[in-house]
């Protein structure tokens, strides 16, 4: 770093002026943490802004949070074995014995000092921050740190062990042994050493911190972040030693900022998002005084890493995590006017945005980030995954692509880092991608790339393992599908015939190796060599299909922070809304539920092949007996889920309420319960993980029949980690569940058989279409349908999507239309689950849904449906033909980009 400053004036030949620059810096005591490996400062190097858990394309209903994460390199950088700080005589000296007997020097003294310049030599005894009393033990300490620095571990070794020869206690000798140690990889052995420099320098920072380095890149997170918090402590009792690891910037003193900043990396990791910020990135950030620069880079030299926009990068992650979008974007806005060529801050504040579902400001953020480095993967990888939750999967292609040619770029640069690029997860994506268009061919050839690209010797997570296993079930049902491209869409059924094991295996993400089941691709590639893909040069619906489709679409589109508009899914809502009421309509509603539903459930299934759709009592009858979970989180440690957690209020208050009557506190601790205000004051009652029940009424019997579990359980991330320890608990894990068993199914049963006899009988009675009254009818079953629909759950996932679905095409067909779409900020699904009774929920939305109902028919710029060859069901009678018209533009021209990509 000090050789940046100087370089300009030495190539202007102000000789006087370099030396200035040096001279200044070295007796004002700034702490040269240098680049690369040279003086590094880290056993953990934690790269600002890496990769993380990818996400699962998400539809309108549901979806995965998913964050750009820090990660540590493949070859972690050591510390140096000492920092530069001024001499104070008030430091405690190395060795602990008597300050009057004399310290040998007999082993140091015979060792070669030559391959240090002596001024250099001595500037570095003079910086030593823990002074030995002997001052031929100083030299050799100092010479030492050079040669670790200098990546001379043998002779670093030989060195320290004189030292120890002459000073067995010298914690210093240690601590250059642990860190030439470290940088050779050996970090159990480095661990020892710095053990051993903790136990003869107790009430020395650096010891504490050095071990504390090595205890993280071991994974063993409660004593590394122990440690470090020890270091920090020490470093801040200036009672006892003021001017340990001390700096001065600008005139005034501070403590060794990148404690603080280490302190951060360690807990955020550990998924401690608030103490991260509290404890680490903000105090480091005070030490420096809030800067809003460092043009001069003397501050960034102190923390490493990013420096400053590192530490602000850091701080808008932990927000994020957090759940506060402002914050976190103002720390990413901060960071970047710092330094606006940081790809991964551009990279983390697009995830931000595509989180909170402002997905223009996210694809801005993303391209900034692959314009700086044309060979950056992650960019690509979120890129992609951002256009194919918006349903362009032609755009999502040609992202996952770049990232490919990314890594390719990488690769011949001698840069790649297998982990880091997550090349099986882009080839994942891309056979899905593919799949979803119906060019069944190429997606296969990339689903076969996945298990080849996975790096071996390295412990696979995040998206990695969701493509290892997710790539094997797309590729079985691509091939099904594949051979049903021009059957009859109602001669056959996914859930009948598709085997129940692989659809239990891939809705809870087993790996295919352990379901034992033979894969079934030889059979159906005998079956699909005659079967061409679906050609994208074909539109077979006219525009004005289309617009209909997409005008009735926007209803799924929740006005909710973090949902992305999906116009594929608008479009397929669209179809299976018109499909189904005419379904219902034609056989004037004497048809079973099931059956109805099931017309909505298909249309999800062959619409988004990302998402394992399945009805859960068609799954294993051990699974469905067991109570096949689903489960929605508001809460997950100290993560507020961006979608859910507004709801968060009227979850705890409901969750307080069921309390009182259903954990049998007693009375005087129901009282309690009704003043507590947080999570932890409620499970400090129970002492224990515990449950409440929503009620769910039966029409049929009155009885109740379960609705949605409350659940709040003590979250553990060390059940995530190889490591568990009472300190790896942090926050709690609050969510909604639903089992779904046996006995719950036929009781829901008996509810919906009631309802849709309640259903034909005012359809009959108030005809084609009706007054008022017929109207109020139609809407509350409506509502009904899909109080019961959401807090009953049948569905693997999608539950939410299709109960819309239905809902809608009930109103349909009473021969209304719902115009505007949902309320601002309301989930009907959560208002549903939430309320304890049918009637209260109807009572409540029966208004809204009223003034925002008109008779469908006069506007309608649909094709006459009393046309029987105009029907969904007739006019796309096959799985080629309802995949042409998802890949239809909304003019009804073939998308010419997906054309070029599919060629």
């Amino acid at each position: 770093a000090i050789l940046k400053r100087m370089r300009p004036f030495v190539e202007k030949r102000q000789v006087s002026r370099a030396l200035s620059v040096a001279e200044a810096y070295f007796s004002g005591g700034s702490d040269n943490k240098g680049e690369g490996e040279d003086v590094g400062d880290k056993i953990v190097e934690l790269s600002i802004g890496g990769d993380g858990p990818d996400v699962s394309a998400s539809d309108n209903i549901e979806g995965d949070k998913h964050l750009a994460l820090p990660t540590p390199p493949s070859l972690p950088v050591p510390p140096s074995p000492s920092q530069p700080a001024p001499i104070s005589p008030s430091q405690p000296a190395q060795s602990s014995s008597s300050k009057k007997k004399k310290m040998s020097s007999k082993h140091v003294s015979k060792l070669d000092y030559s391959s240090l310049n002596p001024a250099m030599l001595d500037i570095a005894v003079h910086n030593l921050n823990h002074p030995h009393e002997n001052a031929m033990i100083n030299r050799a300490i100092a010479l030492g740190n050079s040669q670790v620095n200098s990546r001379r571990f043998a002779e670093a070794e030989k060195t320290f062990r004189a030292v120890l020869n002459d000073d067995a206690k010298s914690f210093a000798a240690y601590l250059g042994i642990g860190s030439a140690k470290a940088m050779q990889g050996d970090l159990i052995a480095a661990n020892k050493d710095f053990t051993l420099a903790v136990k003869h320098g107790p009430a020395i920072s650096e010891c504490w911190k050095r071990r504390g380095q090595t205890m993280q890149a071991l994974g063993r997170r409660a004593e590394a972040i122990s440690d470090v918090r020890k270091a920090i402590k020490l470093m801040e009792e200036g009672r006892k030693h003021p001017k340990e690891n001390r700096q001065r910037i600008k005139g005034k003193a501070v403590t060794d900022p990148d404690a603080y900043n280490q302190l951060g990396n360690m807990l955020y990791q550990s998924k401690f998002y608030r103490a991260a910020l509290d404890e680490g990135f903000l105090r480091c950030l005070q030490a420096f005084g809030n800067p809003t620069s460092d043009e001069s880079g003397e501050l960034g030299t102190l923390i490493g890493g990013g420096g400053v926009s590192g530490i602000y990068n850091m701080v808008g992650l932990c927000n994020t995590s957090l759940g506060d979008y402002e914050e976190g974007k103002k720390a990413f806005a901060t960071c970047l006017s710092i330094e606006a060529n940081f790809k991964e801050a551009w990279v983390n504040l697009g995830q931000l945005h595509r989180d909170y579902g402002n997905t223009a400001d996210a694809i801005q953020s993303f391209a900034k980030a692959f314009a700086l480095d044309s060979s950056y993967v992650h960019a690509y990888h979120l890129s992609g995954l951002c256009f194919y939750s918006m349903g362009n999967y032609a755009m999502a292609i040609s992202a996952f692509l770049g990232g490919l040619n990314g890594a390719q770029q990488q690769q011949k640069a001698g840069n790649a880092d297998p982990k880091a690029q997550n090349v099986p997860a882009l080839f994942h994506m891309l056979g899905v991608s593919f799949q979803a268009l119906g060019l069944y061919p190429r997606a296969m050839e990339y689903f076969k790339q996945v298990p080849r690209s996975i790096p071996s010797g390295v412990i696979l997570e995040g998206a990695v393992v969701v493509a290892k296993h997710s790539s094997w079930y797309n590729r079985e049902l691509a091939f099904f599908l594949w051979t049903k491209l021009d059957q009859p869409i109602n001669s056959w059924e996914l859930d009948d015939e598709v085997s129940e094991i692989i659809k239990e295996g891939w809705s809870k993400r087993k790996d295919y190796k352990d379901i034992q089941v033979h894969s079934n691709a030889l059979k159906y590639m005998q079956v699909t060599k005659s079967i061409p893909a679906v050609d994208l040069s074909k539109a077979l619906l006219g525009k004005e299909w289309l617009s209909t489709a997409a005008r009735l679409g926007r209803f799924i589109q929740l006005k909710s922070q973090g949902f992305v508009a999906n116009e594929r899914q608008h479009r397929q809502f669209g179809f299976a809304v018109m499909e189904a009421a005419q379904f219902m309509k034609e056989r004037k509603v004497k048809c079973g539920w099931r059956e109805s539903m099931n017309v909505l459930v298909k249309w999800r299934q062959i619409s988004e092949p990302n998402d394992p759709v399945w009805w859960i009592d068609k799954l294993t009858k051990a699974s469905l007996k067991e109570g096949f979970g689903l489960q929605t989180p508001l809460v997950t440690g100290e993560l507020r889920v961006i979608r859910y957690y507004p709801y968060f209020n009227k979850a705890f208050a409901m969750l307080k309420k069921l309390m009182v009557t259903q954990c049998k506190l007693g009375d005087k601790v129901g009282e309690v319960v009704k003043r507590s205000k947080t999570l932890d004051e409620l499970y400090n009652l129970v002492e224990d993980d515990f449950w409440v029940i929503v009620p769910c009424f039966s029409e049929v019997t009155g009885e109740n029949m379960e609705g949605t579990r409350l659940t709040l359980q003590k979250y553990y991330e060390g059940m995530r980690a190889q490591n568990v320890s009472e300190t790896d608990k942090v926050g709690f894990e609050f969510t909604i569940r639903t089992p779904s068993t046996p006995h719950r199914f036929k009781q829901f049963n008996e509810q919906f058989k009631k309802i849709w006899n309640d259903l034909q009988e005012v359809f009959e009675r108030g005809g084609e279409k009706g007054g008022g009254a017929f109207k109020t009818d139609m809407l509350r079953l409506a509502l009904k349908f899909f109080y019961y629909w959401v807090c009953f759950g049948p569905l693997t996932r999608g539950s939410a999507a299709v109960g819309y679905a239905g809902m809608v095409a009930i109103v349909r067909l009473g021969g209304f239309e719902i115009i505007g779409g949902m309320q601002e900020k309301v989930q009907l699904d959560w208002e549903a689950i939430l309320s304890v009774r049918a009637e209260a929920f109807i009572d409540e939305q029966v208004g809204w849904l009223e003034a925002n109902t008109i008779e469908h028919g006069e506007d309608d710029d649909s094709e006459d449906e009393e046309d029987v060859a105009n029907r969904i069901s007739n006019a796309l009678p096959t799985l080629r033909a309802r995949i042409e018209a998802l890949n239809a533009q909304p003019n009804g021209q073939p998308n010419r980009l997906a054309q070029s990509l599919g060629r």
